[in-house]
């Protein structure tokens, strides 16, 4: 067939993403709809959120939910769309329609290109990480207590840290040793 599944379906890309996008839309706009007043309450009678949080945490208080519900509907629309594409293709070439529709990297399924790459870059995970979560608890120190002086906070953080580096490492050690028994994902021998 010379057709698109999304042209024989009826639908092309551009109404599915406007379907998706609509979706996205209304899923926020409930979402706002909510966490809006319940900020304007809270701010208003709760002498500790008023106090503790600046503008920008109560605009993340109210943005960060309807962001994620925007994308998580659009999300599961074209995902929806997806599925009744393969579906109508399955259909129409007379092929079983219960193969799911997996997300693919370089040919093979995401959390498989995501082991590969972990395996190939040890280093690089714990590296970003483990940066990223001393970053994190230091500043979570300096919010959870801000009369500790900068040498405390550095040593809380170093302790910290250091369970969560040395959790990484066995982590990641135990991973390694299961994907040198068993091979790279996409592999001849691993198969």
């Amino acid at each position: 067939m010379s057709d698109s599944p999304a042209k024989s379906s009826g639908k092309d890309w551009n109404e599915i993403v406007s379907e998706a996008t609509l979706g996205g839309t209304k899923s926020a706009a409930i979402t706002t709809a909510f966490f809006g007043p319940a900020v304007y309450f809270l701010n208003k009678h709760h002498t500790g959120f008023r106090t503790r949080l600046g503008f920008s945490g109560k605009a993340a208080t109210v943005m960060i939910p309807a962001v994620f519900a925007f994308w998580s509907e659009s999300q599961f629309v074209a995902i929806r769309a997806r599925t009744t594409l393969i579906e109508h293709e399955a259909a129409m070439s007379q092929l079983p329609s219960t193969t799911p529709w997996v997300p693919t990297f370089h040919g093979l399924p995401i959390h498989h290109a995501a082991a590969n790459w972990l395996y190939d870059h040890p280093f690089a995970f714990i590296s970003t990480v483990g940066g990223s979560a001393v970053g994190s608890i230091f500043a979570l120190e300096k919010i959870r207590h801000p009369e500790m002086s900068l040498s405390s906070r550095v040593m809380h953080t170093r302790v910290y840290a250091q369970g969560l580096v040395v959790t990484l490492l066995c982590g990641v050690m135990v991973f390694r040793d299961y994907m040198d028994k068993r091979g790279k994902f996409g592999d001849e021998k691993s198969q």
